[in-house]
């Protein structure tokens, strides 16, 4: 029963995270995409994937991200 208890819990603290991280990430998605394109020489599918592939390593690295701080300059 403890168990139980412990793993819901966790599953509510994960999907909260994962409800932040999409919330930061929408919030921040257009500002990247557009540095990207410019950095890639206005070429959309290359920032299109470069942005995808930021999104992954922000999420693997998401533990490390400060709540309330600066989430598009980190």
């Amino acid at each position: 029963m403890q168990n139980d208890k412990m793993d819901a819990k966790a599953e509510r603290q994960e999907f909260a995270k994962q409800q932040e991280f999409e919330r930061l990430v929408r919030e921040n998605q257009s500002g990247l995409l557009a540095l990207l394109f410019s950095l890639t020489g206005n070429n959309l599918p290359d920032s299109e994937d470069l942005v995808q592939e930021c999104v992954t390593l922000l999420w693997r690295k998401f533990d490390e991200f400060e709540a309330g701080s600066n989430f598009g300059a980190w």
